[in-house]
């Protein structure tokens, strides 16, 4: 016996066959596989105007390799979204032609209406550099099975089968087509940028590869930092458009603006981007939540405006978390900077008396007075190469104030010095505080500030000779068939 799900199921497949054989099969029309819908190129395709129901028309014009938005307004389309919108345009293939020619027969027209083409998802006309008349191009529905959608070239022309991605590529608003970048610089060179908020100002300038602060103080910019900086400035993208909104309206937070950025381009051009208030983001849709589960917290946008180039703006709020940055956080946080090859002799001397030292011989790192096997010359290498690149966290405050951190009576000095005796650096810092909790602080000879250190950096400077010495083997044999517990030293990050 035949379930109801069966029965359903057999009721479902008989009506597509029925709708094949009755709607589709009875005119089909042999024809050119490689025949494309639009018969355009995307190198010959310069007008493209798309119509989509309840929006009003837009118009994309192409001038050289750039794309243009002339309707319902004059503003650039954004290059990725335009490319990928003229490929499927000009790629979708005609899979199937339904003219009805009926053998021998007068040519009968196919009521249009069942293929959702009497009133199509989408009307678009293509002008080409061939001239002529422009190709019309209706989209209808999708077919009830395979990936494939209705479409005529005219209101009058055969009805045919195409590709069923083209369906959904054509259905972008004006938002989706138009120019989001917030920066018009592309691969500009920026030369400065100027951070205005907080009543603070921060100027940062490039000299050559490398970043300086300038205001409020003269220093090295920190190239992580900045680097960041930047890297979140070309991404930044416009979320929402709000043409038509006033940028003194005071919803908008942007007179005067929370966060002013000002940037100098190679040439001597100049941008100004003002970011305002934090909003909550428009939900188009709400969809429905799991049962036992919490809705995820709406998304965060920021109210955002390039001076005198783009309407008001939505940007995530998330793309923005970089760009608020203080005179400090952007300050270079190196503490010692080197070539590791030249290094010949550390010394460590600790508070504690376990202080210890090694340096580079013809068969590489010994132990001051010792021979090299008594040492891990694996340990050895990476405290080295530690030392040459090491970098602080927060400033805590000016070099004068050492005696103020407990800089005076340090818990480590390390002396760094090469094979002619000259320092190559020295730094001293202090332990983790009597609580444990509190990070160790650090001071370079000859450094403006003391820096904060995280706890991963301290404890691969917190080393006594010990840590550095080679892993014994285990003489105990391990049980047949069962595997050897791994070597371990003291201590060792």
């Amino acid at each position: 016996m035949r379930t109801p799900t069966t029965l359903l199921l057999a009721l479902v497949a008989a009506g597509l066959g029925a709708w094949i054989y009755l709607v589709e099969k009875p005119g089909e029309t042999p024809i050119d596989e490689s025949a494309t819908l639009a018969g355009i190129s995307a190198d010959e395709l310069l007008q493209i105007r798309l119509e989509l129901p309840g929006s009003a028309p837009i118009l994309l014009e192409r001038q050289d390799a750039t794309w243009r938005i002339r309707k319902p307004l004059e503003t650039n389309a954004d290059p990725a979204a335009v490319d990928a919108f003229v490929r499927a345009l000009t790629t979708a293939r005609v899979t199937r032609s339904l003219e009805n020619t009926g053998k021998g027969e007068p040519e009968a027209a196919i009521d249009p209406a069942p293929f959702g083409l009497d009133k199509p998802t989408a009307v678009l006309e293509l002008g080409s550099s061939k001239g002529g008349d422009k190709v019309k191009i209706l989209i209808g529905d999708a077919t009830p099975i395979g990936a494939n959608a209705y479409a005529r070239r005219g209101d009058t022309g055969p009805i045919v089968l195409t590709t069923g991605g083209l369906r959904s590529a054509v259905q972008k608003t004006l938002d989706e087509l138009r120019e989001k970048s917030l920066l018009p610089i592309g691969d500009a060179i920026i030369t400065a940028v100027v951070l205005k908020h907080d009543g603070e100002t921060v100027r940062i300038e490039r000299d050559g590869e490398q970043w300086w602060i300038r205001e409020p103080f003269p220093a090295r910019a920190d190239t992580p930092a900045t680097s960041a900086l930047l890297a979140s400035l070309r991404s930044l993208r416009a979320q929402h458009f709000l043409d038509a909104a006033d940028p003194a309206a005071p919803a908008f937070g942007l007179a005067p603006a929370a966060l002013t950025i000002d940037l100098e381009i190679e040439g001597g051009a100049k941008h100004t981007l003002e970011l305002g208030t934090e909003v909550e983001a428009p939900t188009p849709s709400a969809e429905p939540t799991a049962a036992g589960m919490d809705a995820p917290p709406p998304e965060r946008e920021i109210y955002a405006r390039m001076v005198g180039e783009t309407p008001i703006v939505t940007v995530a709020s998330t793309a923005t978390e970089s760009l608020r940055r203080s005179a400090e956080d952007l300050r270079d946080r190196t503490l010692l900077s080197f070539d590791a090859s030249k290094i010949n002799l550390v010394r460590i001397e600790r508070a504690d008396g376990k202080g210890f030292a090694f340096k580079r011989g013809e068969s590489g790192w010994a132990f001051e007075g010792k021979s090299p096997g008594e040492i891990d010359r694996v340990a050895a290498d990476r405290l080295a190469s530690d030392l040459a690149t090491l970098r602080g966290d927060a400033v805590v405050g000016p070099a004068g104030a050492a005696a103020q951190f407990g800089l005076e009576t340090p818990a480590i000095i390390i002396t760094i010095t090469d094979a002619a005796g000259t320092t190559l650096g020295r730094i001293r810092t202090t332990g983790r505080g009597e609580d444990g909790q509190s990070p160790a602080i650090a001071l370079a000879d000859g450094g403006e500030v003391a820096f904060t250190l995280r706890d991963w950096v301290f404890e691969r400077l917190d080393k006594t000779a010990a840590d550095l010495e080679p892993v014994a083997a285990d003489p105990t044999p391990a049980p047949f068939g069962a595997d050897a517990p791994p070597p371990s030293r003291p201590s060792d990050q």
